[in-house]
């Protein structure tokens, strides 16, 4: 009787933890409209920066890349620590760069409206590939 009561306790304890790891939102991610950042994430795209003047912006190429709905901030993975920025068509760079952390999801600017263009700045001539989600 005893184990009985020890395995329904122990299944209780699991289902409890798996039911609030299933509603977590990944940290430094914000919610909206019903959607969690895992969404957000799952639109992500990829980008390379080549090597170049510090400085660099991605996309290089003059277009620039524009905020969706999918998220309400702006993300940025890279592989390894690097200073990044966003810089903004309509009101310019942010003042402060942040450091990314390698393989970690960092969120660069946050509240952005859907349909902003911008561009990321990073402070590096070395060659970066990672992830952008916004």
């Amino acid at each position: 009787m005893k184990f009985n009561r020890v395995a329904a306790a122990t299944a209780g304890a699991a289902l409890l933890v798996g039911t609030l790891a299933v509603g977590a939102v990944p940290a430094g991610a914000t919610q909206q409209d019903g959607r969690t950042a895992m969404s957000c994430y799952g639109d992500a795209k990829s980008f390379t920066k080549y090597q170049g003047d510090v400085s660099y912006p991605v996309p290089a190429t003059g277009n620039y890349l524009t905020t969706t709905s999918s998220c309400s901030d702006i993300n940025v993975r890279t592989g390894w620590d690097v200073f990044v920025r966003v810089c903004f068509v309509r009101t310019g760079c942010q003042a402060d760069w942040k450091r990314t952390e390698g393989g970690e999801w960092l969120v660069v600017a946050t509240n952005v409206r859907d349909g902003a263009q911008y561009y990321l700045n990073f402070i590096t001539k070395d060659l970066i590939t990672g992830g952008y989600a916004a």
